[in-house]
């Protein structure tokens, strides 16, 4: 069982590296093949999105799939 600090640690470090993301995307010139490339922080978005996406979908088969606690009961 994580601790509180651990846990408050493990936030700031995903913020940091967020932060440090989005920053670096203002300093380096790509050359990106699509318009919505050229948005600040677009790569760092995209897998966001994505990862969010398949926690939905996990979330929806969960509920689909599960069984109930005591099958017995059903």
């Amino acid at each position: 069982m994580a601790t509180q600090k651990t846990e408050r640690t493990g936030w700031m470090i995903l913020f940091a590296a967020t932060l440090l993301s989005v920053v670096a995307g203002f300093a380096y010139h790509g050359h990106p093949y699509f318009e919505i490339e050229k948005i600040p922080g677009f790569g760092l978005a995209l897998p966001l999105f994505g990862a969010l996406f398949c926690a939905v979908i996990a979330g929806v088969f969960r509920a689909l799939l599960s069984r109930p606690e005591d099958p017995e009961d059903a």
